[in-house]
């Protein structure tokens, strides 16, 4: 995301959840990640 590959970081972000969807860490990047690429809404779930 960081470098400007948002479709990839959302791919790698989409990746976690399946592989721990409970899990706290996981949970909060994906809300990092959603927020840079510009998702909020998505950010906030």
């Amino acid at each position: 995301m960081a470098l400007g590959e948002i479709e990839r970081g959302l791919v790698w972000a989409d990746r976690a959840r399946q592989l721990e969807p409970e899990e706290p860490v996981v949970l909060y990047n994906l809300a990092c990640v959603y927020s840079m690429a510009g998702k909020p809404d998505e950010a906030i779930r």
